[in-house]
């Protein structure tokens, strides 16, 4: 048995006719918090595979036994398997290869562009305290002159007292700040 209707006004409540007030509105998304973030279990598996990938394994080459990476012994395997002329093997390696070095030519272009954008946003604060009558540059870092930038090589240098790590950070941290995260769309390869 089901219920009557009740009256609301001119309209009547029931069965597929919700109250008007809770209806959707006009101009306003029916999913206002958009799609769900990535599910926390996409997430440990890649922690789970970044570590076991690290974790270090006995292995025997040539009547010795030495402690390597899961990492190093498969890549080891991989380069076994097409020296004995497997072809896929000898694909994979090679199109591996060939990503690694896109991805280190891309680092090391975003590493020059962060330099070069460093160097010249502190050689402008250098000028615009200049002009203003103040001294004291210590606040500045890594300081314009201690950035060394080769341009025909691309090559970067950091002199004084930042040492490599501080210099990666730095640099990790001006690309997290410019760099809007882009979603891969479904189907994309990483």
């Amino acid at each position: 048995m089901t219920k009557p209707a009740r009256q609301t006004g001119e309209y009547e409540v029931g069965y597929g006719k919700p109250p008007r007030h809770t209806r959707f509105q006009k101009g306003q998304s029916g999913n206002p918090r958009g799609r769900a973030r990535k599910s926390p279990l996409e997430t440990q598996l890649e922690v789970d595979l970044r570590r076991e990938m690290q974790r270090q394994i006995t292995v025997r080459q040539d009547g010795k036994e030495e402690r390597v990476t899961v990492q190093t012994a498969l890549i080891r395997s991989l380069q076994a398997q097409a020296l004995k002329g497997s072809v896929a093997a000898q694909r994979f390696l090679v199109e591996l290869n060939q990503r690694y070095q896109e991805a280190n030519a891309a680092s090391k272009e975003e590493l020059l562009r962060v330099a070069i954008e460093t160097k010249h946003n502190g050689e402008e604060e250098l000028k615009r305290r200049k002009a203003k009558g103040i001294t004291d540059t210590s606040d500045i870092v890594p300081h314009p002159d201690n950035i060394l930038i080769d341009m025909d090589t691309g090559e970067v240098q950091l002199l004084g007292h930042a040492w490599p790590e501080h210099l990666m950070r730095f640099v990790e941290q001006q690309m997290a700040a410019q760099k809007p995260a882009r979603r891969k769309k479904r189907g994309e390869a990483s």
